[in-house]
C-alpha cells in the first residue's frame, strides 16, 4: 500500500469508524466476549487496530459505540479504561435522549389503553422498559416500534392523529421514501408517523414473512410492565430473540424495488448493528439470571410459516450469543446438526466465517427458493465457498447432499 493510501485509510478510520473493516471485525469480537480474560485476549490480538480508534469522535456515531461501552463497562480490564472515559459522556447524552423516548412511550401506551387498542411495544422500546434506569443509555433508539393487535389498526391511527402525529417517511433512506406508504405496507407491514422528531413505526404484523399464528403466539407469551400512568406490554425475552432473528432473516431475503446492493462499508455496519441487538438480548437473559426457555422458543417456531428457515437463523443467533446448549437443542434434524457443527467449528468470535456458513447452508438447502443470498449478505471479506469446503469437507458435503472421502 502506498503512503498516500495509508494516509487516506488513517483519515477514514479517524472520522468514520465503520469504514474500517478491521474495526468492524474487532467490535464484533468484543460484543461476543463473555469474560474479562477473553476481552483482554481480543484487544491484545488486535492492539494495532484498537490503538488507532479515535474514541473522542464516538459522540458522532453513538449507534456504533454505545453497545461497545456496555461490554467494556461490564468486563472492565485495565486496557479499556481510556476508552470508557471517552465513552462515558456519550452514554450520558444517550441516556437523556432515551428518557425522552420513554416519556413518549408512556404517553402513547396510556392513549392506546384509554382507546382500548391492544399495543405491544417492541425492539428498543421493550428493551428500555425492561432494564434498570442507569442502564438506559446502553441502547440507541431512532424510533418507537409498536405492534397493534389484529383488527385495531384504524383505531391506533386515530390515536396517533389525536396526539398530533402525522404520517412521515422522511427519516428513511431515499429509495424507501420513494416507495412511500404502498412500499411499507407491502414489504414491511408498518406505517411511519412522527411528531417533533419522535418517530413511531406502527406495525400490524411482526414481519411480512410471518403469518397471524406467529403474531398471536407472540402476544400470548408477552408480559406487562407497570409504569406510573399505565400498563405497557412487551414481548418475552424469547419473543424478542425470535423477532430480532426475523428482522435479520427479512433483511437477507427481501428484495426491495430500487434498492441498490449494499457496499462493503454498509454490510459491515449492518453486521455490527445486528450483533448489537443480539448483545441486548443476551444482556436481558443475564439480568434475569436464566437461559433461554427452549420450550417457549419451540412454541413460537411451531407457529411460524417458515419454521425450518427461522430455526436455522435462530441457531446462528444462539451460537453468536455463546448459547451452545440451546443451539444444539434446536438442531432437530441432520441438516441443522451440520449447521450447528460448522458454526461451532468456526468459533463464536469469528462472525465473518459464521455468516458464510449460514449463507452456504441456505444456498444449498433452499436452492429451490432462488435466494440471492450472495448479493444480500452483510459481512465484508467473505471467504470463497471453496475454502470452507476444504476446511470442513465432510460437513460441507452433507449440506450439499452427497458423501465425500477425505485423505487420512
Amino acid at each position: 500500500m502506498s503512503r498516500n493510501s495509508e494516509a487516506e485509510s488513517d483519515r477514514i478510520l479517524e472520522h468514520h469508524p465503520w469504514n474500517s473493516v478491521a474495526v468492524q471485525e474487532l467490535f464484533c469480537r468484543i460484543l461476543a466476549c463473555t469474560s474479562t480474560k477473553e476481552l483482554q485476549q481480543v484487544i491484545g490480538d488486535a492492539s494495532k487496530t484498537w490503538n488507532r480508534i479515535n474514541w473522542t469522535t464516538a459522540h458522532r456515531y453513538p449507534a456504533f459505540f454505545i453497545p461497545i461501552y456496555r461490554t467494556l463497562k461490564q468486563l472492565r480490564p485495565n486496557s479499556v479504561l481510556g476508552a470508557l472515559s471517552s465513552l462515558e459522556p456519550v452514554h450520558e447524552i444517550n441516556q437523556k435522549k432515551n428518557e425522552n423516548f420513554l416519556a413518549s412511550v408512556e404517553e402513547l401506551g396510556g392513549a392506546f389503553e384509554r382507546a382500548s387498542v391492544p399495543a405491544l411495544f417492541m425492539k428498543g422500546a421493550a428493551y428500555l422498559l425492561t432494564i434498570p434506569t442507569d442502564e438506559r443509555g446502553s441502547r440507541c433508539m431512532n424510533d418507537i416500534d409498536v405492534l397493534i393487535q389484529n383488527g385495531h389498526l384504524e383505531g391506533a391511527e386515530k390515536v396517533l392523529s389525536t396526539l398530533g402525529y402525522i404520517e412521515d417517511y422522511g427519516q428513511k433512506p431515499v429509495f424507501l421514501q420513494e416507495g412511500g406508504r404502498d412500499l411499507f405496507e407491502k414489504e414491511y407491514c408498518h406505517y411511519v408517523y412522527s411528531r417533533k422528531g419522535v418517530y413511531i413505526e406502527l406495525h400490524w404484523k411482526v414481519s411480512v414473512l410471518e403469518n397471524s399464528a406467529f403474531d398471536e403466539t407472540l402476544w400470548r407469551t408477552s408480559k406487562n410492565v407497570a409504569r406510573e400512568s399505565c400498563q405497557l406490554r412487551v414481548p418475552s425475552v424469547e419473543g424478542a430473540l425470535l423477532c430480532t432473528t426475523l428482522n435479520f432473516l427479512h433483511d437477507v431475503l427481501t428484495k426491495v424495488p430500487n434498492h441498490r446492493a449494499l457496499g462493503t462499508v454498509e454490510r459491515g455496519f449492518k453486521a455490527v448493528k445486528f450483533l448489537n441487538c443480539l448483545s441486548d438480548i443476551s444482556f436481558l437473559f443475564g439480568r434475569a439470571g436464566r437461559e433461554p426457555n427452549i420450550d417457549q422458543v419451540e412454541e413460537l417456531l411451531k407457529a411460524s410459516s417458515k419454521p425450518k428457515l427461522l430455526r436455522a437463523f435462530l441457531i446462528f443467533c444462539l451460537s453468536g450469543l455463546g448459547r451452545k446448549r440451546e443451539a444444539h437443542r434446536l438442531a432437530d434434524d441432520s441438516g441443522l446438526r451440520v449447521l450447528f457443527q460448522l458454526l461451532q467449528a468456526v468459533g463464536r468470535g469469528n462472525l465473518a466465517k459464521q455468516f458464510i456458513v449460514l449463507e452456504l447452508y441456505i444456498r444449498f438447502t433452499w436452492s429451490s427458493h432462488n435466494l440471492d443470498c450472495r448479493e444480500k449478505f452483510f459481512y465484508p471479506r467473505k471467504l470463497p465457498a471453496d475454502l470452507l469446503a476444504l476446511s470442513f469437507p465432510r460437513a460441507y458435503a452433507r449440506i450439499r447432499g452427497f458423501s465425500v472421502r477425505t485423505k487420512k
